[in-house]
This record gives structure tokens, sequence and C-alpha cells, in this order.
């Protein structure tokens, strides 16, 4: 129990220095001896003198909640191949993976769904989990609780604007009004201030956090397999001792 503990530690560990390389090279860049200036963004503070602050709307080309296909209409989930999100779809990982369920091609050719494009940020703008950021890696759909910003890909690259706002949840999160439902509306989340370098320089921003994050990733994993092969022993030893597999006298004397 002792090492299992240490070992989960260690994950909690190793993703906090993943978010922390996140937040530091979307803000900061890879340039250590870059030349800083004040954003004027209270959550953002110094950039890099050569960055741009542009509200999101600026920079995209479209931004639109989802919607939810009717349950009456079975014949929009049979068969589904197209990957549809909620807000338990969101978690600590950016690309979106785990869709709460799979439409097919009726549903949007008869608009009860929409497709958002590849590369484009998804974010849970009504609900509890307001404010938790994704980014879809292939086209999907999402229900009206996600709102996606489908990036203007001359001027912005769409993950790195994920990471960037991945950094920013408990920020997204108290933008939205304290009532019963809290919700964020589309023109509020267009207004918010983005940091940017020349499109280049994000895609190195990109390519680095991605090389670094499989690189925890796999140190993660390999942990995790420690935990389930330790917890396979405990139990193991359990059921040896409790069936008389091995001696125990001597440590009960």
């Amino acid at each position: 129990d002792e090492l299992i503990t240490k070992k989960q530690r260690q994950i909690e560990l190793l993703q906090e220095k993943r978010s922390a390389l996140i937040s530091h090279v979307v803000t900061k860049g890879l340039d250590p001896d870059v030349k800083m200036k004040d954003s004027g963004v209270e959550w953002l503070r110094e950039i890099p003198e050569h960055w741009a602050i542009h509200s999101i709307k600026r920079v995209s080309t479209r931004i639109q909640t989802g919607c939810t296909p009717s349950t009456a209409e079975e014949r929009y989930y049979e068969l589904g191949t197209i990957p549809w999100y909620g807000p338990g779809s969101f978690g600590t990982n950016l690309i979106l993976s785990e869709p709460t369920k799979l439409l097919n091609e009726d549903s949007v050719r008869e608009g009860a769904a929409r497709i958002f494009a590849e590369d484009s940020v998804m974010v849970v703008t009504i609900g509890a989990t307001i404010g938790k950021v994704g980014y879809l890696a292939s086209p999907a759909s999402s229900n009206q609780q996600i709102t996606a910003i489908s990036p203007n890909q001359n001027e912005v690259s769409g993950k790195f604007l994920a990471y960037q706002l991945k950094r920013l949840e408990p920020v997204l999160r108290g933008i939205a009004p304290s009532t019963t439902l809290p919700i964020m509306d589309q023109q509020e989340l267009g207004s918010l201030p983005c940091a940017l370098p020349g499109l280049d320089e994000q895609k190195r921003i990109v390519q680095h956090i991605d090389l670094q994050s499989q690189k925890i990733d796999r140190m993660i994993e390999t942990i995790r397999n420690s935990i389930d092969l330790l917890r396979e022993y405990r139990t193991a030893l359990i059921s040896a001792a409790v069936t008389g597999k091995i001696d125990i006298r001597e440590e009960v004397a």
C-alpha cells in the first residue's frame, strides 16, 4: 500500500510537470533569452515582445455550439461512426477521444447534428464542468453544452490555441456568472484574449509540447503498470495467506 501511494504521487507530480511545461511555453515561448513585455492581461502577464494579443473571434472563422439529435429518432444513433462529445468526454488530456455516443450521417445530413472540423478547439460552456477544454484531432460533433472554435489556419494553430486555453481552465470557470446553471455565451468566449507568436513559432511550440508530453505519458504508463502488478501481488498474497498456501505461523507468533 505504501509503494502504491508513492507511485500514485509520482504520477501526480508528472502531471503537474506537464501542466507547468504547457503553461510556460504557450505564454513565454521556447527562447529563455527573449525580450518580454507586459501583455496587459492579468492571467497572461508578460509575453515575448514580438507576440501579439488578439481576441479569439479575431483569429477564428466560426464559434458555434453543438446540438443533440432527438433520441426519439433512433436511426440517428444506429450504426454510428461520427464521434459525439459531451462534457463527460473532457478530462486531463487535451485530445478528445472518448465520445459519449456515435452518430450516423443521417443526423448531420438532416441538420440534427453539426460537424466540427479537425483542429477545432472545444470548450464546455454550460454546466458544472464549464471551462473544460479539448481538441479535435479528427472531425466530430458535440452537444449544446459545448462550443467549438474553428481557427483561421492562416493565423493560428488550433492546437496552440487549445493548449493556451487548457492552462486557463480555472480562469474560464471564473468568467461564467455564478448561477444555478453557469453559462458562457459565444460572445464572451470570442472576446477572450490570446497571446500569439507567428504561425511557424506556434507550430514549433506545439511540437515541443507534444514531444515532452509523450515522454511524460510513457513514464506515467510505466508507473501505472507497476501499480497494477503491485495490486496483483497484494491480491495473490492475501489469497495465499487465507487458504494456507504459505506458512504464516512464525509471523503470527
